[in-house]
């Protein structure tokens, strides 16, 4: 068959002064971030180096979920992430950008995950080329 793809994007920020990364007592986590300078990244299979690649930055992000936080063993270290399968109340996370690959081509990414309190589910993102 086909080899395997994993596609992926993603947006990343520098927390500011009302955002934040919070350990609670129940060994939970709470995010709250809101960004309008974040990073945003789309590769179209991680498992081909030679697959599209985009960046850019100045994205708005924004994300509020609380969460148990999961460890992922990778060659050298650990990914550690918080497990959304686990939320038992709202997950809102969102992302929009600009992005563009090495030939300077320039695309709009966006991303929405979401969640309801009754755990209605929402999840997907679009890589558009630019008009």
């Amino acid at each position: 068959g086909a080899p395997p793809m994993l596609e992926s994007a993603g947006f990343s920020a520098e927390l500011d002064k009302g955002d934040f990364y919070r350990e609670n007592n129940d060994g939970t986590v709470s995010v709250h971030v809101s960004s309008n300078n974040a990073e945003a990244s789309y590769t179209e299979d991680l498992f081909d180096p030679t697959s599209l690649s985009l960046s850019g930055t100045g994205a708005q992000f924004s994300a509020n979920y609380t969460g148990e936080v999961v460890e992922i063993p990778i060659p050298g270290g650990v990914i550690r992430s918080i497990d959304l399968e686990t939320v038992e109340r709202a997950v809102s996370i969102r992302g929009n950008g600009w992005v563009q690959d090495e030939g300077g081509n320039v695309y709009k990414l966006s991303l929405a995950i979401g969640q309801t309190p009754s755990g209605n589910r929402r999840a997907g993102f679009s890589v558009t080329a630019r008009k």
